[in-house]
């Protein structure tokens, strides 16, 4: 009766979403990220824009000879693992990573050398060379061409985990652990090995372990990011094709640039918008000529429906957003497409929204409206006080069956628990995981 009840209500909603937002378009707490946190009307945000930014999409053949796009953000780029690159035309010497942003007196001249001092999604941060001759500027970064050389001093990419060695032969003693996804300094490369510095540590890693400039040369892109995600077109809420790996190789096939739209709304704050929401020419070109993976992991309104519904929530704070566990998490803005979480693969798990916002599935917290999450729970604590009293559980046997906020900012979360007893027990925190009581 539950189920029907929720299902009956979140209909209602979607009809009364989408019929009101002809006009709207999705907006999202930065322009990397992966989801949106809710629809504003064009014409709103247009009179509320205050600065505009851009991010340029990279249009990649994976080996598998699947075609997609992948947002800069979550790309790696020789110009990422150099410390120099020359510009591959005039530019105007902008203060800020931002199109509207003052612009220096001088313009910087094609072909001049600048040290790459840091980089903010399509944009770097350069020091002209000779340093004294001209202040430091922000550049788009496609502007910019690396000076791809092995022997200058650059970063690396680690894309499989490494054990980093005194030595340069795997018999030499271990130092410490290097994650995938990990940029270290070169130092030198030494036949089949390469040392490197991680943090205090310095040390030797396999040369076969990471990615270097040298490997991926001016049009060389790999995932930068964790399940960073391959769309089927240039903009961040087009269909998932599939999520990259870290060792995915790609092969860059075009560049699309995206405007961004910062504007101040009354319901959600600071928000990021697309500004130019529709695909160019030669992408449409490109779509007629290339086969495109129909790998999706967005559903409809009826597909969702069609499965065992376990559990569904809506956020108190943005609104049409919601969320629902039917053999894993989808999440929606507009009461028609759900798209999958990664997380949680195909689990159920209860889920409640706090009155700030904060949105609980299972052991998970969001702070950002379902853009991020993290456990909350921490089990040790959680069975410690579970084995003071009668029960006698492990974290293995344990299962939640409700979720519930007992206060506005979501402090205090009540919780029932199966042990495997015939009833659920009750358990509560009032420091969100940190330490617990039984009823």
């Amino acid at each position: 009766m539950r189920h029907i009840l929720v299902i009956s209500s979140l209909c209602i909603l979607s009809v009364a979403l989408v019929s009101g937002s002809a006009f709207a378009v999705p907006v999202y707490l930065k322009p990397e990220s992966r989801f949106a946190t809710g629809n504003q009307a064009r014409a709103k945000l247009e009179s509320k824009t205050t600065r505009v930014q851009i991010q340029r999409w990279f249009r990649v053949q994976t080996k598998d000879k699947v075609y997609g796009w992948i947002a800069e953000d979550h790309a790696l780029t020789a110009l990422k693992l150099v410390e120099e690159a020359r510009l591959n035309a005039d530019v105007p010497a902008r203060t800020s990573a931002n199109l509207e942003s003052e612009v220096a007196r001088s313009v910087l001249k094609k072909s001049t050398s600048a040290l790459v001092l840091e980089l903010s999604g399509s944009w770097a941060r350069i020091q002209p060379l000779p340093a004294s001759e001209s202040p430091q500027a922000w550049v788009p970064s496609e502007q910019l061409t690396p000076t791809v050389s092995l022997t200058s001093a650059q970063r690396a990419f680690v894309y499989e985990p490494s054990t980093l060695r005194l030595e340069a032969t795997s018999a030499s003693r271990e130092l410490t652990h290097v994650d995938a996804g990990v940029y270290v300094r070169v130092l030198r490369f030494k036949g089949e090995w390469i040392e490197v510095q991680t943090g205090r540590s310095q040390g030797y890693i396999p040369r076969a372990n990471v990615w270097t400039a040298g490997d991926l040369g001016e049009d060389g892109v790999r995932a930068a990011v964790a399940l960073a995600p391959l769309r089927s077109e240039p903009l961040p809420y087009a269909d998932l094709m599939r999520s990259l790996s870290f060792s995915s190789t790609l092969n860059r096939r075009a560049i699309s640039t995206l405007r961004w739209g910062l504007s101040n709304t009354r319901e959600q704050g600071e928000v990021w918008w697309p500004m130019n929401d529709s695909s160019s020419q030669e992408v449409a070109s490109l779509e007629t000529q290339e086969r495109t993976s129909t790998l999706s992991e967005k559903i409809t309104t009826a597909q969702l429906f069609a499965r065992k519904i376990y559990d569904m929530a809506r956020s108190r704070v943005v609104p049409g957003l919601r969320f629902c566990a039917a053999q894993g998490i989808f999440r929606t803005i507009d009461g028609e497409t759900w798209t999958k979480i990664p997380l949680f693969r195909n689990e159920n798990y209860p889920i409640a929204v706090a009155k700030s916002g904060a949105i609980f599935i299972g052991p998970y917290v969001s702070e950002d409206h379902g853009e991020t999450f993290q456990q909350w729970i921490k089990w040790d604590s959680l069975v410690s006080s579970l084995t003071k009293t009668k029960y006698d559980v492990s974290a293995q046997n344990l299962k939640i069956v409700e979720v519930h906020p007992d206060d506005a900012s979501g402090k205090r979360v009540t919780l029932r628990l199966n042990v495997g007893l015939d009833e659920p027990i009750k358990v509560g925190t009032d420091d969100q995981g940190s330490s617990w009581r039984t009823f």
